[in-house]
Parts: structure tokens; C-alpha cells; sequence
């Protein structure tokens, strides 16, 4: 889902909701699960032809079933790219993020830099999206996808990064009068194992700028702001990237 889930650096200690918290980070990148879809072609209950006596004529179709001809174009219907697929293509490129986080209401505010590169994959079905930056001051990778499903009508972006063996699916709408995206999904917590939900609030502000806002559970339960990531468009280092490390106290 455009560049919106990249994972910030984490440096906060806790009780296992603000470590679950910092797990949940790494699987979040604005804005936005993103979704890998296998479709299988049903038996449509057709006749062998090559099995079939000679002169025999062929079977009637059973009521009620789609003929061959009608579930081939419905397939091809579902499989093309539409309007809602060619707006989340004008997010491809090369976006910097700068990140903002706290792990608790009363928490101090942290920052990281990262950059993602999205890149039109599948003939435009799908929005690849690869994020690399840093998380605890060591390498950091992820890699997303992001669309939009024809048949159940919403958009669906998948994510899983360099620190985490899961892979979060997330669901949403979009908005044109306010140009946002919705997204809603779930990711385990790595201390009690449930899933954990996750909400997800993309801006597109301008061609060149939009932002990605994360909420979840705070360590009373009740959801908070977590993170907010804001997206610059452009292939050159941002002008604050290189004072990163002194941001965070390394």
C-alpha cells in the first residue's frame, strides 16, 4: 500500500505490551497491504472431448453453471487493471521517509530515516514496495505489496521484513474527497502470540508528498497514535538524513 508501511528505529524497553508495540512497528510502512493472490481455476464439470465417442455430441451444461465461455470472461474482468489500480501507480518511485514513533502516550518522540522504491510490477496489478533503512542501529529490510482486489471491491497489501518470519495482510478503502486511504489489518504480538490490530491512515497530500499514520494498542489497551512517517518524493538524500544517528542518541 503505497510507500506507507517502513519500519522506524525502536530503541524502547518495556513490559511485553511496549515490546509487543516494537514488534508491530517493524511490520508497518503509510501508507498501505498491500496482496499476494493465487487464483485457481475451478473444474467446470466439462466432458473430455478427446474421450468422447465419435459422433457423440457433446454434454449438455449443467443448470446453473457457468459455461466455459462466461467463466473465462469473468475471469478476465477480475484480472484487469482499473482505475483504482492506476491511482496507487502514481506512487511509484523513489520516496524518503522520515519517521516518527512512541511506543506510549507519554513516551518520548523518536525518529529514523529509511527510503522506499516502489515499482509497478504484474502489469500495474500490483505496487512492489521495498523499504531499506536501519532498526537498533543495525540494517533493516522490507518488502511489500500493494493493490487493489476487483472481486471484494477494496485495496489489500501484504508486508513482511528482514526481522519478523510473519506477513501482515491488511484491507481498506479509499476516499477521494479527502484523498486518504483506510487500511486495517493484523499482525502477532511476539509476546502472547494473538493478533493484534492495526489501523493505518494514508494523506496523499500532493504528487510529491503524502503521509502514513499508524495506530494501535497503547499499554492500557485503548488505540493510540504510534507512528506517523512522512514521504518525500525525489532521489536525493533528504536535507536532515545525515543528523539522523545524533536524533536518536547514537
Amino acid at each position: 500500500m503505497i510507500g506507507r508501511r517502513a519500519a522506524c528505529v525502536a530503541s524502547v524497553s518495556g513490559g511485553p505490551q511496549e515490546k509487543g508495540n516494537v514488534m508491530n512497528l517493524r511490520k508497518v510502512a503509510g501508507v498501505s497491504v498491500g496482496a499476494l493472490a493465487v487464483m485457481v481455476l475451478a473444474g467446470l464439470a466439462q466432458p473430455d472431448k478427446a474421450t468422447q465417442p465419435a459422433g457423440s455430441k457433446p454434454a449438455a451444461q449443467p443448470a446453473g453453471q457457468p459455461s466455459e465461455a462466461e467463466y473465462m470472461a469473468a475471469m478476465e474482468k477480475a484480472g484487469a487493471p482499473g482505475p483504482e489500480h492506476a491511482r496507487i501507480m502514481t506512487l511509484a518511485g523513489t520516496w524518503h521517509g522520515k519517521c516518527s514513533f512512541q511506543m506510549a502516550p507519554d513516551a518520548p518522540m523518536q525518529t529514523s530515516m529509511g527510503t522506499m522504491v516502489n515499482t509497478p510490477v504484474l502489469g500495474g496489478r500490483q505496487l512492489r514496495q521495498e523499504w531499506k533503512g536501519d532498526m537498533m542501529g543495525m540494517p533493516f529490510e522490507g518488502l511489500g505489496y500493494w493493490g487493489y482486489d476487483n472481486i471484494k471491491k477494496e485495496y489489500v497489501a501484504t508486508w513482511t521484513d528482514s526481522m519478523s518470519t510473519s506477513i501482515m495482510v491488511s484491507t481498506g478503502t479509499y476516499d477521494d474527497k479527502t484523498h486518504t486511504y483506510s487500511m486495517k489489518g493484523t499482525s502477532p504480538d511476539p509476546i502472547t502470540g494473538k493478533d493484534t490490530v492495526l489501523r493505518e491512515v494514508i494523506t496523499i497530500k500532493s504528487p510529491t508528498s503524502h503521509t502514513m499514520v499508524m495506530y494501535g494498542p497503547g499499554p492500557d489497551g485503548k488505540e493510540m497514535k504510534m507512528m506517523t512517517i512522512e514521504y518525500t518524493r525525489g532521489p536525493a538524500e533528504p536535507a536532515d538524513a545525515a543528523g539522523d544517528d545524533a536524533t536518536q542518541g547514537r
